[in-house]
């Protein structure tokens, strides 16, 4: 039987899910319900061909774009009550009034349409939705109270609902010009707002990428010209760090979240929602359920950093599976603290060893920051 989700459902991405979402989603499921990896080999392939037909669908921009209209004709038809089934609609009317004629309805939907605009034109848009409900309500058919409803909502800077009332005006009336033009007026308008968007989300990147990189960039250099002298709590507390000084931990910290953050801001490493927590069992791993990896990877960092490292390399064997964006974090973490050794010339052995075990956990919490400023990009 034909599967009546969205492609959106059956990729399990929202509408609005950008080309990058929807491919990353994709690899996902496929990995997942590949049949030369699953058990039920029969429900994978309808799986299989299931995943591959709504991301070929929505990949191709035309196709997306005529299937976004039939899914908000579909959402408007419902939300309006209007059937394709004129007929039967016509039925249940004339069972709720028998005395009252197809040409009485439609005379009174005529009436509540003229009340509509005049509602519209005085801006009192509450009375006008109703009118258009009720003229709807008489004449499923009328595409007249579908482009008022597109109207108040344009009015009312409900864009998306706007553009669904449109839609089914256009269904009703395939011959209207009007309606298509107020279509695709708002289409271009759509696409301002989203330029607009992207200039605004560019300016932000800059302006948080100039902040950290300045503040990184300062905090570096004071390390290497200050003396930094070992901190004494160090040396009496923490043998192995007795070199350390209280500016090192400072740059270790503070650099270590801002790259972490500027990593996920430029859109180095993916959202760590969809990067870090493992399906379980999927594929003949550590059990059932969920495995927050990054609890275990955090937790192992506070011992040593490359038994973090070690500790994810297992997990990922056993789930068949290794987060791309966590092995890039991996990376930075080690350029970082081997630059950092450079300059440290008297601790360089203790920041090589131990710099990691704080750096990581820095660069995870500065990942999360990341994910919450950009949470449309």
């Amino acid at each position: 039987m034909p599967s009546k989700k969205t492609y959106y459902e059956i990729l399990g991405v929202p509408r609005s899910a950008t080309l990058e979402v929807i491919k990353r989603r994709y690899r996902q499921l496929a990995r997942k319900h590949h049949p030369d990896v699953a058990e039920d080999k029969s429900a994978a392939q309808a799986a299989f061909i299931e995943i591959k037909e709504a991301y070929e669908a929505l990949t191709d921009p035309a196709r997306r774009v005529a299937y976004d209209a039939l899914l908000n004709r579909n959402a408007f038809n419902s939300a309006a009550g209007i059937s394709e089934n004129y007929a039967g609609t016509e039925q249940r009317a004339e069972r709720r009034s028998t005395t009252e004629s197809a040409q009485a309805r439609r005379e009174a939907a005529r009436r509540y349409i003229a009340d509509a605009r005049i509602a519209f034109v005085h801006k009192r848009y509450a009375s006008a939705v109703k009118a258009c409900r009720e003229a709807q309500r008489l004449d499923p058919k009328n595409a007249e109270a579908c482009i008022i409803l597109g109207d108040v909502y344009q009015a009312q800077g409900r864009i998306e609902e706007a553009v669904t009332a449109y839609a089914a005006a256009a269904h009703l009336s395939p011959s209207d010009k009007s309606v298509r033009d107020r279509l695709g007026n708002l289409s271009q308008a759509r696409r301002r707002d989203r330029e607009a968007d992207d200039r605004r989300q560019k300016l932000l990147k800059s302006g948080y990428g100039l902040i950290a990189g300045a503040v990184i960039i300062f905090l570096f250099g004071l390390l290497a010209i200050s003396k930094n002298p070992p901190a004494p709590w160090f040396a009496e507390s923490i043998k192995v760090i007795d070199k350390w000084s209280t500016l090192l931990v400072i740059v270790l910290l503070v650099d270590g979240a801002l790259i972490g953050m500027l990593m996920s801001i430029n859109g180095n490493i993916n959202r760590m929602d969809n990067e870090l927590i493992y399906s379980a069992g999927e594929s003949g791993g550590l059990g059932s359920g969920t495995s927050p990896v990054i609890l275990f990877v955090l937790s192992a960092s506070l011992f040593n950093f490359y038994l973090a490292v070690g500790l994810y390399l297992v997990i990922g064997l056993a789930e068949e599976n290794f987060s791309k964006s966590l092995l890039k974090v991996f990376g930075a973490v080690f350029i970082f603290v081997l630059l950092v050794s450079i300059i440290y010339w008297p601790g360089r052995d203790q920041v090589i060893t131990f710099g990691g075990n704080l750096v990581l956990p820095a660069m995870v919490f500065g990942w999360v920051i990341g994910d919450v400023l950009k949470p449309s990009w």
